[in-house]
């Protein structure tokens, strides 16, 4: 791997701390800290060096009943345990910009996400820490998938649905993460599991076209396993989140011509006739660099 750490710490007295705002599930004040880690980038053949500033969270509590010295050992592990998921990120961003092959970037990610694993062994185990380990076992998966690598393709799935279901035991309420875990079931190919996470998340956040096509294709899916009647239940909420963007103003020309099959399919002969027509008229719009607007 052609990333070289300048020193094995940040530069603690570029450190800084500040309040945050709320967390999103409402509880108390968080702090953060900016570190700045030194980094040797190899590009073309010539190291440079460059900074990588990181974020993050600092929400250190100390043991119940714990001598000062106690205190002092676990605020010292808890602080590796940050400076562990600050690795993480730096070997995240080096592979993001300089990784040429799919075997360098694989490289890249498994060191991050060892150093996230670390973190959260550590005491380090925050939401954002549990996603973004989320994130990059997601990304692994995929990798390994389109090298042919089926085992290490599922363990960097299943790794990917542990962390996602942490995130969401410490943040129940955000959509973004129902959003994530549902995605992470869907390639999983849990339909009915990835169906409830989706439309938790659209239950908090209903105007996301994103959760909304999820859960469309989801539903198209579902709709395929199932019995008639099931499936025509499945296929009416796919038209229903599918009309739903049609109103948000996202619906491109394959969303259209989507909505089009499923109104033949549950016979409403009409309705499908005037989608097909929105569809044409979407994709020729889209063919001449005039987005996909139906207003």
């Amino acid at each position: 791997m052609s990333i070289d750490l300048y020193s094995p710490a940040p530069i603690l007295n570029n450190m800084k701390q500040k309040g945050m705002e709320k967390p999103p599930d409402g509880s108390g004040q968080r702090k953060e800290r900016v570190l700045r880690f030194p980094v040797l980038l190899e590009r073309n053949g010539v190291k440079e060096l460059t900074f990588f500033e990181v974020k993050v969270e600092d929400d250190f509590k100390p043991p119940l009943n714990a001598t000062e010295k106690e205190k002092k050992q676990a605020r010292e592990l808890y602080e590796k345990a940050q400076i562990s998921y600050c690795m993480g990120i730096v070997a995240l961003k080096a592979g993001l910009w300089q990784s040429k092959t799919h075997d360098e970037l694989a490289e890249h990610f498994l060191s991050a996400a060892s150093f996230f694993e670390n973190a959260i062994k550590n005491g380090f185990a925050t939401a954002e820490c549990y996603r973004t380990l989320g994130h990059v076992c997601t990304q692994l998966a995929i990798i390994f998938e389109r090298q042919g690598k089926a085992p290490a393709m599922q363990k960097n799935y299943e790794k990917a649905r542990e962390a996602f279901r942490k995130a969401l035991e410490l943040l129940p309420s955000d959509p973004e993460v129902h959003y994530e875990a549902g995605i992470t079931e869907l390639f999983l190919e849990n339909f009915k599991g990835a169906h409830t996470f989706l439309s938790e998340a659209i239950r908090l956040n209903t105007d996301e076209p994103s959760y909304r096509f999820a859960r469309a294709f989801t539903s198209l899916q579902l709709a395929e396993q199932a019995g008639q009647g099931e499936a025509t239940g499945y296929l009416r909420q796919a038209a229903e989140d599918f009309l739903h963007i049609e109103r948000l103003g996202a619906a491109d020309s394959t969303a259209l011509i989507t909505l089009g099959k499923i109104f033949q399919q549950i016979g409403d002969e009409a309705k499908a006739e005037e989608y097909h027509k929105k569809a044409m008229a979407a994709a020729l719009m889209e063919m001449m660099g005039g987005g996909f607007s139906q207003n």
